[in-house]
């Protein structure tokens, strides 16, 4: 419903689509605690996700892009799997840093 309200549909259902589950996809993703497993998943999920928005919106997500990512798929697909591996990395350590504010204060 609040996605009616925003202006911009595209970043709306791309942080949806995407943040929304992505915190539980890396619990499970990060539980067997084997790095390629690990990958294979978050990568899938994001690439999947990715793959149906563009599908289904490519008219405005193309709109938005620079000249040089919306010419090239492959191009298009790099940038955003990077973009992804920096988030996950930064999400990761800011799940670090609560955990270790959270564990001090119980104490």
């Amino acid at each position: 419903m609040v996605l009616l309200l925003v202006p911009d549909k595209f970043c709306a259902l791309l942080f949806t689509a995407l943040f929304g589950a992505y915190p539980m996809v890396k619990s499970v993703a990060e539980k067997p605690r084997k790095r390629l497993l690990e990958y294979i998943i978050k990568l899938g999920f994001f690439n999947a996700v990715f793959t149906v928005l563009y599908l289904t919106m490519m008219g405005a997500m193309l709109a938005t892009l620079p000249e040089a990512l919306g010419n090239s798929l492959w191009a298009l697909y790099l940038a955003a799997n990077m973009m992804f591996a920096a988030y996950d990395y930064g999400f990761s350590k800011l799940i670090a840093v609560y955990l270790n504010r959270v564990q001090r204060t119980a104490h």
